[in-house]
């Protein structure tokens, strides 16, 4: 197996501004943070024993009760006894002093002035009903006509009088907040302080008060009735409801009882609902005595839980001290691991928690897969099988979980290795799902489970492993952007050579674009041949010249023939700021593109700090006093191997470039000095390349560079392919190397 890869990334800047013990604090506090969440992501009220049992299963062991317990009423039972106990609360209207006072007293102000016309005796009976009918109150001819009747027995006035006395003294019903109520058969007036119950019959609403006025005094009265009778019983909904609410909470939810050692289900017997019934109402048991508990024993509960999700902290932790200590040093890839962590823990609380779902629905697989992509697959095999025992021991899931859970992860890390487009994630969701197929399969198997619960079961697992993958696709651009981390999707999206900026640096820089793919296949060559990582390495070499793209006419490569070197007519110094410019340029365009940050880095960090030698002996030539630092790359050095074999790359493409006659052994020459001198001017201090290392790299450049300038077949030269000989003296010169130098300038 290859050595494992360091992260694609440079501590983020926040980090890295940081004290070394305040870079530890952030790891111990970001570790703490997920040991508290895993204590608190769980139910709490001890394990479920309902959901361990499904109807239509056969049970292997006795399950026997451990205390006396309530039986939980069966639900469409307990729902109509509630409903039933709900409709038999008599609504509630409230009596209305004002409109009852208001009924009255515009009765009598019409009564009187009535009289008081009826009695006028020097008006005639034309003048009477003129009068009358400048009353507020509408009536008909015929209703005006009964009003100045002479009085009698049936007087209108005094018939509908009593009746209104007798209305407001019993009270009158609004129509519609009857039907508001459900058309009870009792409803309850609340007069004061005082409730009475009244038979709903016997209260008349707005319109049945008006035909008991006509029936009592015909249809003088009704007019009457429809001028003068309003509701005063106003419906109380918000008491109604709540005396509603409160019978539906008395009522019971328990029927029955079961004693403490009794046997809820015999060992052998196929589980029914009645049994299903009592497992529940054991389970609901559990739980209140859980929230009934001592306050000691709840934080004895707790502390457990702390100390299970510390001690597999703390190993994960010991791990990467001694496997991974790059890692283990990085706080922001700490932060990561945590993050990634916490992702799992929150969904099993959704899961089990807050939706009460099967274990299996939880996205075990989404923490796996993101750590193999960002980081390496033998810790993602670590992170499987901590989340696994974490997830499993303290949700109570049991031994199959925790092995679903871990074959499950590791078939999510295959799935990943050669992730090379998005789309690649469909494909991995089908892997996942077979994989949750499988080990449920075997679990049942070895557990004589039923059919139908391997099913149900492989439906949860498969729902898992697409929101896992989904979740996964979504937040993997976020998590890219905010830790640094570059994955191989990315990576390998970048290199494809038809991205508007490697086709604008073809077109505009043909020579920069040709020496940029010669450096890819070095770097890809040498960082394979160590153990890094060679995709990242090739990518790297597509763009870090991409500065060259502003000025292309300034670098040699770039130069055709009958093209004049632009820097014979510039000072040295002014040469060495053009080249300069070059990797200022080059990160301002990679920003502007958005490029990952680890090419970013690549572009300033492949020259490192080396010295433009060619226009620093040109300057010396003039000027012996001049500084050599004024003539160096700002830097910074290489800090990761993949870009310390860019460095070594270039500089090789370069040089061998310059051969005349590129045999193994001149390429070899020219390999060992180049890799040599940078060994010698101390750029590679920083990225941790061992001399075992180097000589990989040595070799791979060689092989490369063997292949590219391999020998060719000489062909007799046809007559009509005759090339025209050359002056005896530009012969010599092309034999001996005089007009192409054997050293290149370092323009390029």
């Amino acid at each position: 197996m290859k050595p494992a890869r360091h992260p694609r990334r440079l501590p983020i800047l926040p980090t890295r501004a940081l004290s070394r013990p305040m870079q530890s604090a952030v790891r111990a506090a970001a570790g703490l943070l997920f040991v508290i969440l895993a204590c608190f992501a769980f139910p709490t009220g001890g394990t479920p024993v309902g959901e361990r049992y499904i109807v239509g299963e056969v049970q292997k062991d006795d399950v026997i009760a451990p205390f006396d317990f309530k039986i939980l009423k069966d639900d469409t039972l307990l729902r109509r006894e509630r409903s039933e106990a709900a409709a038999a609360v008599a609504p509630v209207f409230d009596w209305d002093g004002q409109a009852a006072r208001r009924m009255t007293e515009r009765f009598v102000s019409f009564s009187d002035e009535v009289e008081s016309i009826r009695e006028a005796g020097d008006l005639s009976s034309r003048a009477k009903e003129l009068k009358l009918g400048q009353l507020s109150v509408q009536l008909t001819d015929a209703a005006r006509d009964a009003l100045l009747a002479p009085q009698g027995r049936d007087d209108v006035l005094r018939v509908f009088s009593d009746f209104l006395a007798g209305l407001v003294k019993t009270g009158v019903l609004d129509d519609r907040a009857l039907e508001r109520a459900g058309e009870p058969p009792i409803v309850t007036i609340r007069r004061e302080a005082a409730e009475s119950l009244f038979p709903a019959q016997q209260i008349p609403g707005v319109e049945q008060a008006r035909v008991l006025a006509k029936r009592r005094g015909g249809e003088a009265a009704a007019e009457l009735a429809w001028q003068f009778v309003e509701p005063n019983l106003r419906f109380n909904g918000d008491e109604t409801e709540h005396l509603r609410r409160q019978a539906r909470e008395n009522v019971a939810d328990f029927e029955g009882l079961v004693l403490e050692g009794e046997r809820i289900v015999a060992a052998h017997d196929k589980i029914t609902a009645e049994h299903a019934r009592k497992l529940e109402s054991l389970n609901y048991a559990l739980a209140m005595r859980q929230r009934q508990a001592p306050v000691w024993r709840t934080q004895q509960s707790l502390l457990g839980r702390f100390l299970v999700a510390l001690l597999l902290t703390g190993a994960f932790a010991a791990f990467l001290r001694l496997h991974r200590p790059r890692i283990f040093d990085d706080t922001s890839m700490i932060v990561l691991l945590a993050f990634s962590g916490a992702i799992t823990l929150a969904g099993a609380a959704l899961v089990l928690g807050a939706l009460g779902l099967p274990s299996y629905f939880i996205p075990m697989t989404a923490a796996p897969i993101l750590v193999a992509m960002m980081l390496d697959a033998p810790l993602a095999v670590f992170v499987t099988l901590t989340l696994a025992l974490l997830v499993g021991a303290l949700g109570g899931l049991g031994v199959p979980f925790i092995l679903v859970a871990a074959l499950t992860g590791f078939a999510a890390i295959l799935s990943v290795r050669q992730l090379s487009r998005r789309r690649d994630f469909y494909r991995s969701i089908l892997f996942i799902s077979a994989a949750y197929v499988a080990s449920l399969g075997a679990v049942a198997l070895a557990d004589a489970g039923t059919l139908h619960g391997f099913l149900q079961d492989s439906a949860a697992g498969i729902t898992a492993s697409f929101v896992s993958v989904v979740l996964v696709s979504f937040i993997l651009p976020v998590i890219e952007s905010l830790f640094s981390v570059t994955t191989d999707v990315s990576l390998l999206e970048l290199a494809d050579l038809n991205r508007p900026l490697l086709r604008r640096m073809m077109i505009e820089a043909p020579g920069t674009y040709h020496h940029s793919m010669v450096v890819g296949q070095l770097a890809e060559a040498a960082a394979d041949a160590i153990g890094a990582d060679p995709l990242l390495a090739r990518v790297m070499a597509y763009y870090h010249d991409i500065g060259k793209i502003e000025k292309p006419g300034y670098f040699v490569e770039n130069l055709t023939l009958g093209m004049k070197n632009r820097h014979e007519k510039l000072t040295p110094t002014m040469s060495c700021l053009i080249l300069e410019s070059h990797v200022k340029e080059g990160i301002d365009l990679a920003k502007k593109e958005r490029l990952p940050q680890v090419l970013v880095d690549a572009i300033p960090e492949h020259h490192g700090t080396s010295l433009m030698s060619f226009f620093y002996h040109k300057a010396l030539e003039s000027d012996s006093s001049i500084d050599e630092q004024d003539y160096r790359y700002p830097g910074p050095k290489p800090r990761s191997k993949e870009t310390a074999i860019l460095m070594l790359a270039d500089g090789v493409e370069a040089a061998s470039r310059a051969l005349i006659e590129p045999t193994p052994s001149r390429i070899r020459a020219v390999v060992k000095r180049i890799l040599d001198a940078r060994v010698n001017e101390g750029q590679l201090d920083l990225c941790n390349l061992t001399i075992e290392e180097l000589a990989r790299v040595r070799e791979s450049f060689v092989r490369v560079l063997t292949g590219i300038f391999h020998g060719r077949v000489q062909y007799p030269q046809a007559a009509s392919f005759e090339e025209p000989a050359l002056p005896r003296s530009a012969a010599g010169r092309v034999r001996n190397g005089g007009d192409i130098p054997r050293k290149r300038p370092e323009a390029d």
